[in-house]
């Protein structure tokens, strides 16, 4: 018979529709066929042909058997289905199985061989041969499957080095394996790849970073390769770690520059030894959180505490960082003996979301719940007399006298007397973190709650993925968090730095522009506005009482429910470090522009400008000048001075030669050009006083420039504050006055503003004469009673004015620091500066 090119054609067709036919899957007689016999240049090429095979007819094989050469390389490799043999732990039962799982083993007997051409030469051409009896390579156990993700060995043979860097790059970056499984399917569509085969190849670059190290070891190598500043402590029994405290470099560093406010709380399920995990927080001038340092503790007690805040206090003595401002924390006795313990001078306050959640529950626990009236959802409500004593504790709280407290706390103990019971033994002993009376005395920042805490609990975990992590991926997967919030956080400050919000346009934040945080001025912004609010509601009460008396004077003052007030108590300031309603509207009606120094360092976007504390650099030794006299006409050294003396040696000041002709002639100099001043002096201010002001509201101190007329070689003068009697308050220039003239005197500097409406004593300003000095006054700042004075121990900055006349005013010192000893005042009123 005779072919022609159609017939060949149509033989060819039938054959391969019959191949087709061969290929579906057969549940019946599992005939699924083999790869086919042929030769390849190399066994990579046998094995990628193979698999390429085995994925059409939906099976998968893997190798079971090698066989060696003489130069152990191998030559021979038997691949049978990944179904074969039978379940490795088959012969287990119920009662000595420890975990329950599963196999895919079913004794498949289907194999194939692949031999090399040359045995002793494995890297030539490789055969793919069948089994003697063939019918073992051409029968399955079971049918195929449509998916083929569920066979590993195909999941591992398309996994290529590309994606591979795809996965690192994105494990680096801690995206989760769920979210991570999409990304790869987008990026390499019909991808095999699982949820395990991605957690499984963490877990290969984790072995890989460990090596042979335990992963206690490999976090300590990280810590120490990441410049953490870290501690820990080693149990000399078992050579296990007992305790850690650690703290990213970026997360120092900006705790060197927002230290003001510390907010702490512990939480647990963070790593798989069920240890503690303290969390200390910090708060930025863009009302940012942060974690400062992180501390895994052996429990919570208070010697764990201790050595926790113990380490917090070592690393504020390393980075020179100034003092704290606040804690603000939990009601955790432990905690707060130890903080009491390590930071004594540093105040605490109590967060006031736990402390109204606790009373809550212990009301409930006492008085059910009832159904709410006319409900279909069945929503329930707490009783009225919850919410009566709730109202009661809400008033004690925010009680502004000693005798509202206490008349508060009687009300509580006749509407619940056990729950009035349970807050005097509970919380009352901690009335000075609670209370306001005794915490509007401490600055907060607006911050009166740890939920920032809470909420930097909630992103660790996230980051995490599991509460069951251990120390070395613990280390790895926060130390990334917080790089990414350390960079999310330096790009919000230089934001703000560049950026110009359009409601701040007006020219009376100008100076506080890209130096304040938006933040801050939003406080500013709000407080502006219930002072037209202020000022409106002042108008309508005029126009309402013109009808019944022509004076404005019997106007009554307005009460604080519509949050009026007509003299400012300066606890806003105080607490919250940025100006007041008060204070702002005075520089309205003054036509001034809002100071950065109005406001607490803590909002200030760089702290360092305008900084007095900030380090001056080291200079080198100061040449000492051998002093001599001399001694019938010729120079000569005094006695005891030279090489092998034991003169001290004098002074740069002493060290003026008494007797040389140039310098008696410039003492007369001086002698001669101040004695028309220290007479006037002496003429017109018999008192030694210069300004007294009679006035009820004093201003603020002068601006007090040295005239030209002065010498410039004259020294700074100190200026100093002291109260000689009950009612005036003196400022010395100069020198201060002996100490027995001195008394203890309300501390100036704590009070950036003087209220005009506050009774405040006299003010007199004593010494140099007027015709020395250009007379600058400055703007009347609001300040709070007299009442609420307290000590405070801000540094001041020196003044620049001239000495006074005097007896004294001829000595005229070589060097500035011959005047270190006294202590200066600030006429630079900046709150926190």
């Amino acid at each position: 018979m005779t072919t022609t090119p159609e017939t060949i054609t149509i033989n060819s067709f039938v054959m391969n529709e019959e191949i087709e036919k061969e290929r579906e899957p057969s549940a019946t007689h599992g005939r699924l066929l083999p790869p086919p016999e042929a030769t390849y240049h190399s066994f990579e090429a046998a094995s990628n042909a193979i698999t390429a095979w085995t994925k059409v007819q939906g099976y998968a094989l893997t190798i079971r058997l090698t066989q060696r050469n003489k130069n152990n390389e191998i030559y021979r490799r038997q691949f049978r289905c990944s179904r074969g043999t039978r379940q490795n732990n088959g012969y287990l039962d119920d009662s000595t199985r420890l975990r329950c799982t599963s196999s895919t083993k079913e004794g498949c007997p289907m194999a194939i061989w692949c031999i090399a051409d040359d045995s002793a030469n494995p890297a030539g051409a490789w055969n793919v041969r069948w089994l003697k009896d063939q019918e073992k390579s051409h029968f399955h156990t079971h049918s195929a499957v449509t998916n083929l993700s569920a066979f590993a060995p195909h999941r591992r043979a398309e996994r290529t080095e590309e994606m591979e860097d795809f996965m690192l790059k994105h494990d680096i970056a801690n995206v989760p394996a769920s979210k991570m499984l999409v990304l790869l399917q987008q990026h390499f569509p019909g991808s095999l790849q699982t949820k395990r085969d991605i957690n499984n190849f963490k877990y290969q670059i984790r072995r890989r970073a460990l090596g042979s190290a335990t992963p206690a070891e490999g976090a300590l190598q990280a810590l120490e390769e990441n410049n953490f500043f870290y501690r820990y402590v080693i149990d000399e029994n078992t050579n296990r770690l007992k305790r850690m405290f650690m703290a990213h470099p970026d997360n120092v560093k900006l705790f060197s520059t927002n230290h003001d406010l510390i907010l702490m709380d512990c939480t647990f399920k963070t790593n798989r030894y069920n240890k503690p995990l303290l969390n200390i927080c910090g708060s930025t001038a863009n009302n940012k959180t942060f974690t400062i340092a992180v501390a895994i503790l052996g429990g919570e007690r208070e010697s764990e505490f201790v050595w926790a805040f113990e380490q917090l206090f070592e690393l504020i003595r390393l980075e020179r960082i100034d003092l704290l401002e606040v804690f603000i924390v939990d009601r955790d006795r432990a905690s707060l003996n130890a903080l009491q313990v390590v930071f004594p001078s540093v105040p605490i306050r109590l967060c006031v979301w736990h402390i109204s959640k606790d009373i809550l529950a212990r009301c409930r626990k006492s008085f059910q719940m009832v159904p709410v009236s006319g409900s279909r959802n069945g929503q329930y409500e707490d009783m009225e007399i919850v919410d009566q004593f709730m109202e009661l504790y809400y008033q004690a709280a925010s009680a502004k006298t000693a005798q509202e407290f206490e008349e508060t706390r009687e009300k509580l103990h006749e509407c619940w007397e056990e729950g009035a019971a349970y807050l005097d033994n509970e919380w009352w002993p901690h009335k000075e973190m609670i209370v306001s009376l005794w915490t509007d005395k401490v600055v907060n920042f607006d911050q009166t709650s740890t939920s920032r805490v809470e909420a930097s609990h909630a992103k660790m975990k996230k980051w995490l993925e599991t509460g069951r992590a251990d120390i070395y991926s613990f280390i790895m997967k926060l130390t990334s968090l917080w790089s990414q919030v350390s960079s999310t956080l330096s790009q919000v400050h230089s934001s703000e730095t560049i950026t110009l919000p359009f409601r701040y346009q007006d020219p009376f934040y100008a100076p506080c522009l890209r130096r304040i945080s938006t933040y801050a001025l939003s406080f500013v912004f709000d407080e502006i506005k219930w002072a037209n609010q202020e000022l409106k509601d002042l108008e309508q009460q005029r126009k309402k009482q013109s009808t019944e008396s022509s004076t404005l004077s019997s106007i009554e003052p307005f009460s604080e429910t519509n949050n009026i007030r007509s003299i400012c108590t300066g606890v806003y300031t105080h607490t919250m470090g940025t100006p007041c309603r008060h204070r702002l509207r005075d520089l309205k009606e003054q036509g001034l522009s809002l100071e950065p120094k109005e406001f607490h360092k803590h909002w200030w976007l760089d702290r360092s400008v305008d900084n007095p504390q900030t380090s001056s650099p080291i200079l080198e030794f100061t040449t000492q000048i051998r002093s001599r006299f001399k001694r019938n006409g010729t120079w000569s050294r005094k006695t005891g001075s030279g090489k092998y003396g034991s003169r001290r040696e004098e002074l740069v000041s002493e060290q003026r030669d008494q007797n040389s002709t140039i310098n008696q002639s410039r003492r007369r100099q001086e002698r001669t050009r101040l004695r028309p001043l220290a007479s006037s002096i002496t003429n017109s201010t018999p008192n030694n006083s210069l300004i007294t002001s009679a006035n009820p509201t004093p201003s603020l101190l002068p601006n007090l420039t040295p005239a030209p007329t002065l010498s410039p070689i004259l020294p700074q003068v100190q200026v100093h504050s002291s109260q000689t009697n009950a009612g005036a308050h003196n400022i010395y220039c100069g020198f201060p006055p002996p100490l027995q003239q001195q008394q203890p005197a309300v501390n100036l500097q704590q009070y950036p503003y003087i209220h005009q409406q506050a009774n405040l004593p006299q003010y007199q300003f004593l010494t140099p004469p007027l015709q020395t000095y250009n007379y600058q006054p400055q703007v009347q700042p609001c300040l709070p009673s007299p009442l609420s004075f307290q000590p405070n121990s801000i540094p001041s900055s020196q003044t620049n004015m001239p000495p006074p006349p005097g007896p004294r005013s001829t000595y005229i010192p070589s060097r500035a620091s011959d005047f270190s000893r006294y202590t200066s005042f600030s006429s630079n009123f900046s709150h926190g500066a």
